[in-house]
């Protein structure tokens, strides 16, 4: 059994305090010295390196070997990705792989016992220069963001996407894509946005309706709002203006997916509604996180539709998703 303690890199992510927990370990800001006792590849780049304050979660894993330990580092970096994307502002930071991981192993020479240490280096597409030159978007955390990033962390955990909600893997790949630099860094930014919207609410409608075969004969836009509503909206005076103003929200996707106007056709309202594809999905995906675990083969958008019509399924459902919350 090896000793090996994981320094992945959490582009954008900003931490004002000195470290916290997080998960199996804690993130921290890593001074530029122990950084080159990782890497110490670009000795001169001290100043740069500390205006970047690069922040690391820092964790031990567990393995025989330093090649059983590494798919642990990139599972843990892959759930705290999600677990930064779930939390309420719905941020758009950049995945670690895109960075630098390392794994620092300990373990006993056969020659003595004297304890011999290697650093296996995990570089993503942008190698170091993240850590050196900063992310193109940062996101300061303070104690009570790092606390629901936490929370996020623990859902995401105990949660296992094959075996729970439909749609629920797919949602998450889609937070995570959209988020991606090359999705909307750079360039035309409304066709970015465009982008973005099109995606989360196609992922949001695979997680609240049916599949196509268990359809029935009806709106399909109205299913959305109705569902969405159900879900979302918690006050029942409420109910029928949430769920057509959330249909507006899938009857806007649909006329931009199938090309019945384009960017330039877009009104100052419908611009502004393209954000709320990203938010969207986001409360979705948590909500059906925490009623999708230990509940495989969950009928979702059957129970979203009973919520709908039915105000005690819809109190039943509310307090299903609260007792599911993470302490």
């Amino acid at each position: 059994m090896i000793c090996a303690t994981a320094f992945i890199h959490l582009p954008g992510v900003v931490l004002p305090g000195e470290q916290c927990a997080l998960g199996p370990g804690r993130i921290a800001r890593l001074p530029f010295e122990t950084w080159q006792t990782l890497d110490p590849a670009f000795r001169d780049t001290d100043r740069k390196y500390e205006r970047s304050h690069p922040v690391f979660w820092i964790g031990d894993i567990p393995g025989e070997t330093d090649d059983e330990a590494t798919p642990s580092v990139f599972e843990i970096s892959f759930k705290l990705h999600l677990a930064f994307l779930l939390e309420e502002t719905a941020p758009r930071l950049p995945t670690p792989s895109l960075s630098t991981r390392y794994l620092r192993v300990r373990a006993s020479s056969e020659a003595s016992e004297a304890p011999v240490t290697a650093t296996k280096r995990l570089f993503g597409p942008m190698e170091r220069e993240w850590l050196v030159f900063g992310s193109p978007l940062t996101c300061t955390y303070d104690a009570a963001a790092l606390s629901r990033v936490a929370t996020m962390y623990g859902l995401v955990e105990r949660t296992d996407p094959a075996c729970s909600v439909r749609g629920i893997g797919a949602g998450l790949r889609t937070l995570e894509w959209t988020a991606r630099p090359d999705s909307w860094h750079g360039g035309d930014s409304l066709r970015h946005d465009i982008n973005e919207f099109i995606h989360c609410v196609a992922a949001s409608e695979h997680i609240l309706l049916p599949s196509a075969e268990e359809r029935l004969e009806g709106g399909i836009t109205e299913m959305f709002g109705r569902h969405a509503a159900a879900l979302l909206c918690h006050e029942p005076a409420a109910l029928e203006a949430n769920a057509k103003g959330l249909s507006d929200v899938y009857r806007l996707r649909s006329r931009l997916i199938h090309g019945r106007i384009g960017a330039r056709d877009l009104t100052e309202r419908q611009r502004a509604q393209l954000p709320l594809g990203r938010r969207l999905l986001r409360e979705i995906l948590v909500s059906a996180l925490r009623l999708g675990t230990g509940n495989e083969g969950l009928d979702f958008p059957a129970l979203l539709s009973d919520a709908f019509a039915n105000p005690i399924a819809r109190d039943e459902l509310r307090r299903r998703v609260a007792s599911e919350r993470i302490p």
